[in-house]
């Protein structure tokens, strides 16, 4: 049964904390999560594991697809990349996009026998917005899943507050939509495989899980009720 749309955002640190008077509290906006969404903030970029990848420029280096395991479910992934992005990148950045969404992905073929394959990016024209959810329906609105295309995930440099990435919860019409906004290239790969889980209906985690709300660090990490949960709903995308 196709859902009706609810953005799910990863966000980027423990939690908004605003002082007031000495005081701390946790501030809780509407419209994200199932009609809400946390925002985590942080102050500085040094949650963000940086690598030689960041600054390299990348080259596409052609892979072959291997022979899969039986009962193995493929997902062709279009993937696209915005001006502001292609100004971050612009050397690379049709191949980098590809070979986030291919490392960010590897595990879900060992866990759950589903490979994806992702394309070369393309480009696309992002709204004059930096609100996530605007961006996020706006990109929805253009871009859909086709017979050819299972999944559409795109690529970022504009900056909403704190968001590291936001996707549509589960099976919705016009196919699965992930946008990730640019971060450093291991933080990008860790919140495509945390979007991808959203689009498979895998809510947020407090465990050391790859669905964790919060940071970075989990890449591969899957607690045992979203393990079921994505083996259950492997086939949604077939």
């Amino acid at each position: 049964m196709k859902k009706r749309l609810f953005p799910v955002a990863i966000l980027l640190s423990i939690c908004l904390l605003i002082e007031m008077n000495g005081s701390v509290y946790n501030v809780y906006v509407k419209h994200f999560v199932s009609s809400e969404y946390e925002i985590k903030a942080y102050k500085t970029n040094n949650q963000f594991k940086k690598s030689t990848y960041d600054t390299a420029v990348l080259k596409n280096n052609p892979e072959a697809v291997p022979k899969l395991k039986k009962g193995c479910i493929v997902v062709n992934v279009k993937t696209m990349c915005d001006k502001e992005y292609q100004k971050l990148h612009k050397q690379d950045w049709k191949v980098r996009a590809k070979k986030i969404v291919k490392n960010g992905t590897k595990a879900l073929y060992s866990k759950f026998n589903i490979y994806f394959i992702p394309k070369k990016a393309v480009s696309f024209k992002s709204a004059k917005s930096s609100n996530a959810i605007t961006l996020l329906g706006n990109f929805a609105k253009k871009n859909k899943a086709t017979k050819k295309v299972n999944m559409v995930i795109g690529f970022s440099g504009k900056n909403p507050a704190h968001i590291a990435g936001i996707a549509y919860m589960g099976q919705i019409e016009g196919g699965p939509r992930v946008l990730i906004f640019a971060t450093t290239y291991a933080a990008e790969t860790e919140t495509v495989q945390h979007e991808i889980g959203h689009t498979y209906d895998l809510g947020h985690c407090k465990k050391n899980c790859v669905m964790r709300s919060e940071g970075f660090g989990y890449l591969n990490r899957f607690c045992s009720a979203h393990l079921k949960k994505w083996k259950r709903n492997r086939k949604y995308y077939k």
